[in-house]
This record gives C-alpha cells, structure tokens and sequence, in this order.
C-alpha cells in the first residue's frame, strides 16, 4: 500500500507528499527496525527500491545512492540495481570527494 500510496502522489503532481510517503515508511522499516530484521522483508526492498528511484529523478544522487543500498541489505537480489549507470555515477561522485 505504501507503495501505491507513493505512486498516486507522484501522479497527482505532489513531490512533496511522495516524498513524505517514503520518508514514513523508511523511518519505520529501516530506523525503527533491528539488523536482524533487514534481511527479512523482500517487499521492503521494492519499496525502498522505488524510493532511491525518487530521489535519483529528483537529482538526490548521494541519497538515493544510500537507499538503494539499504534496499539490497533487505533483498540481495536488487545488488545489480547498484551497478546501474546513475548509482556508479554516484558512487563514483562520492569516492572522489573522499580522495580530495
């Protein structure tokens, strides 16, 4: 539901909703939730999957970045997603301002 719930938003134009949608389900899944439990939830990682997504299109690439990587601590499966062309960029990004 929560990701529906973030799709409507998005539809309806409401950026700052959307974004309010995922920030509650991230507060809840990953803040509120143990390491043990991260492995755990498939659909989690869909959801957070979706999530880094937003705040990629939204030019968010450190942000997103870290979300994905958390939705691949739930799900292995999604540990392609990080070789995508945008999260290499910000991996990248973020390597070269640690070397400065």
């Amino acid at each position: 539901t929560t990701l529906l719930l973030a799709l409507h938003c998005h539809r309806m134009g409401d950026l700052k909703k959307t974004r309010a949608v995922f920030v509650n389900f991230f507060r809840v899944v990953v803040v509120n939730s143990s390491d043990d439990d991260l492995s755990q939830c498939a659909c989690c990682a869909k959801v957070l999957g979706a999530y880094a997504l937003f705040e990629m299109k939204q030019g968010l690439m450190k942000k997103s970045l870290e979300i994905a990587q958390k939705a691949v601590q739930f799900d292995q499966a999604l540990e392609p997603v990080l070789n995508w062309k945008q999260f290499r960029e910000a991996r990248e990004r973020r390597n070269s301002r640690r070397q400065m």
